[in-house]
């Protein structure tokens, strides 16, 4: 477990897909980390965006975000990394755009109608 900005980040789950557990006294939410899912060694995505986004940045904004982010990378040993996928709800679009420096955006409509956004956006430093 580590501790960052009064957040205490938990790895629950270390392979492939790493699952984490993130609480605050207000705020409790869990996402998760696919190392590699494109077999290129600096990309890996971000499942469940939309939790970190909605918990981290209405706390404290984008350094909330950035930091539990190189947190849960620091957890699992992962060093490598310089992109990240992301999919969130188009609900979410600004705060990405406003977290993050983009590399690639793409709105879709997912296959219940819903509309998305697929970002590759770069790590934070």
């Amino acid at each position: 477990m580590g501790k960052v900005n009064g957040w205490d980040v938990t790895l629950v789950k270390n392979s492939d897909v790493c699952f984490f557990q993130v609480r605050e006294i207000l705020y409790s939410f869990s996402f998760s980390i696919t190392k590699a899912p494109t077999s290129n060694c600096q990309v890996s995505s971000i499942g469940h965006m939309d939790y970190l986004l909605q918990n981290a940045f209405s706390r404290n904004g984008k350094e909330d975000v950035h930091a539990i982010i190189k947190e849960a990378y620091k957890l699992i040993g992962v060093e490598n990394i310089l992109q990240i996928i992301i999919d969130v709800n188009e609900n979410d679009i600004s705060t990405v755009e406003e977290c993050f420096d983009i590399v690639f955006k793409q709105h879709y409509i997912s296959t219940n109608g819903t509309g998305m956004c697929l970002f590759l956006v770069k790590l934070p430093k």
